[in-house]
């Protein structure tokens, strides 16, 4: 397709071309979203703009994490969001007061949700831009930005005095009717079709949700103080003059061909002398992001095709997406107790908020962002709370089993969405260590699995809850075991090292125990030297890579050719998967234990 509007050209790079599409299909949208919230035209113009300046950063340095529009939305409303919380003046836009009563009705109750939620809301409603983006905007997760959506249209059939469900059937429709008056499919199999086809109050309701949609859809939108996608243009129009080094204003001062000539060459045999050597790795078209910990516990983000270093982030918990970092701080005082205070911090922008604030000296285990929930447990591992951070409160609490009082501690603790589900190992009185798996939705323990040896001795915990197993690696004995979670019992183990020397792991170490994209294949630090590939099921030994090498940590790009470790003197180096052959090898990153790798763009 030939480039067109503002930045047609036909010397357009691959970024400036994303950037052009990203600017002709968001820009007025996400200039009204930004008004919707704080009410100011000139105010939302600025976070819009702003918004387009870290994508185009993100682009231009092929640095975006996640896709361009999400990284869009997500700058925007996060900068909107801390606007409007340290100002007063900031309450969004208001309807005129000629404006029709249903939709000063329906401005009313968008209005009554906390911010953050407002933002849910008019992204999923008034911008149409799914549950999944206005949940990764907004903070509070896809399935939270459903809800929200959801109860917003709910308030308002019940204030226009619709009648209500008149049966269990519907009940369960109308959350699919509210979704789809958002332009989300229905899930297959579901019999909203049929019921609201030969029920009376369903149709109604239906009519209810379009017209709360219609009538936010239908507030006036000021308009700005210049062209929304002429100010995000401006952004790239401004790159023109950035691009004339000192270089370019030389070759342009050489007055013959031979002299230019002679100073090209020169200057594209310093460019290759000095270029830092990098492969391309993983499925997105730039690099894959690869997230470690550091001597110090911060989080460090590199380019795995290089191992150049490119964000380095504050010690916590790291969402999936690699987009957000949670942690907790305590403050304690002699005769009152300690406080936790939650933070959150955006990785793009380095922007932390507090999430919320408890009573405890408590620990994070994990976080999950689709449900907007964080999970933590006290000093003793032997109370579990569910923290919902779109409100700001405790959900729910519950105290680990008798059998093994510290089953909550944070070592090895794993949280996967899938159920969602979370594990951890846990001492058991004589000796033994336990595999504990808790199901976060109903917050009960389902089960707790015997493992040989002391807690002490395991440094490794993979669960694989698709295919409804547990792979716990006893690192002292170089044996890894597998789960059978349905059974909750030892289903096999694999002898990773034979000859391995009693080595009793230091703490949680992250990347002792890694995974390919599909599941069939793990990788485990072999602490006499090497990476063992096994084979998951059967559970058995497959290979031995780079047996010379001591490696310390280690993780799987995200097309599963390539491997990421870091040394024992923490130093990186990128692995062929297959072979152990070595491609890539950067001194001294400073990591001690890799976290994930993510997709680039």
């Amino acid at each position: 397709m030939q480039p067109s509007g503002p930045l047609a050209s036909i010397e357009e790079s691959p970024a400036e071309a994303a950037f052009r599409e990203l600017v002709e299909e968001h820009a007025d949208r996400l200039y009204g979203f930004a008004v919707l919230l704080v009410g100011n035209p000139t105010i939302a113009l600025q976070l819009m703009v702003h918004g387009f300046q870290r994508t185009w950063e993100g682009l231009r340095r092929g640095q975006l994490v996640g896709d361009a529009d999400e990284t869009l939305y997500w700058s925007t409303t996060r900068e909107a969001l801390r606007r409007i919380s340290r100002s007063r003046e900031l309450r969004g836009l208001l309807p005129a007061t000629t404006a029709d009563d249903r939709q000063i009705t329906a401005f009313g109750i968008t209005s009554g949700f906390a911010p953050q939620q407002q933002a849910a809301i008019y992204l999923a409603v008034w911008a149409r831009v799914g549950y999944r983006l206005a949940g990764l905007a907004s903070g509070v997760g896809e399935a939270r930005a459903r809800d929200l959506a959801f109860s917003a249209r709910q308030e308002y059939r019940e204030e226009r005095g619709a009648p209500p469900d008149e049966s269990s059937a519907c009940h369960e429709s109308a959350p699919l009717l509210s979704a789809r008056a958002d332009g989300e499919p229905s899930p297959p199999g579901a019999a909203a079709d049929d019921h609201v086809s030969t029920c009376q109050i369903c149709p109604q309701t239906a009519a209810a949700y379009e017209e709360f949609t219609s009538m936010l859809r239908g507030l006036r939108i000021p308009n700005a103080p210049e062209s929304p996608p002429e100010a995000a243009f401006a952004v790239l129009r401004a790159r023109p003059q950035e691009r004339r080094t000192g270089l370019q204003r030389v070759l342009r001062l050489a007055a013959g061909p031979l002299l230019l000539t002679l100073v090209l060459i020169a200057a594209l045999f310093v460019f290759r002398t000095c270029e830092e050597p990098t492969i391309a790795t993983g499925v997105g078209r730039t690099s894959d992001l690869v997230y470690a910990r550091d001597a110090n516990a911060a989080i460090v983000v590199l380019d795995s095709g290089s191992g150049r270093e490119l964000a380095k982030l504050p010690n916590g918990v790291l969402a999936a997406n690699g987009q957000r970092v949670y942690s907790v701080s305590a403050s304690c005082q002699d005769g009152v107790g300690c406080t936790s205070t939650i933070r959150m911090t955006e990785t793009a922008t380095m922007v932390s908020s507090a999430v919320g604030r408890l009573e405890g000296q408590l620990a994070l285990l994990g976080v999950d962002e689709p449900r907007g929930r964080l999970y933590l447990s006290d000093a003793e591992g032997s109370r579990l709370i569910d923290f919902d951070s779109s409100l700001g409160q405790v959900a729910q609490s519950l105290t680990a089993p008798e059998a093994e009082p510290g089953a909550f501690a944070p070592r090895d603790a794993v949280i996967v969405p899938d159920g969602p589900t979370l594990f951890t190992l846990a001492p058991r009185s004589g000796g033994e260590t336990a595999a504990v798996v808790t199901d976060l939705g109903a917050m009960r323990v389902v089960s707790s699995t015997p493992l040989p040896g002391p807690l002490e001795e395991y440094a490794g915990l993979l669960p694989d809850p698709g295919r409804a197993r547990l792979f716990a690696y006893q690192l002292a004995t170089g044996e890894l075991h597998g789960v059978n979670l349905v059974a909750g019992r030892l289903a096999g183990s694999a002898q990773l090292d034979a000859g391995a020397e009693d080595r009793r792991p230091s703490g949680n170490e992250s990347g002792t125990l890694a995974r390919g994209p599909d599941g069939s294949v793990l990788y485990a630090i072999v602490p006499a030297g090497g990476i063992a590939v096994v084979r998951a099921a059967p559970l058995q030994l497959e290979n031995r890579l780079a047996t010379e090498k001591l490696y310390r940590s280690v993780a799987a790009s995200t097309d599963g050719r390539l491997l990421y470790v870091v040394e024992q003197d923490g130093s990186y180096a990128v692995l062929q998967a297959s072979t152990g052959q070595q491609l890539l090898r950067r001194a001294n990153v400073g990591a001690v234990a890799l976290l994930q790798a993510n997709a680039g763009e």
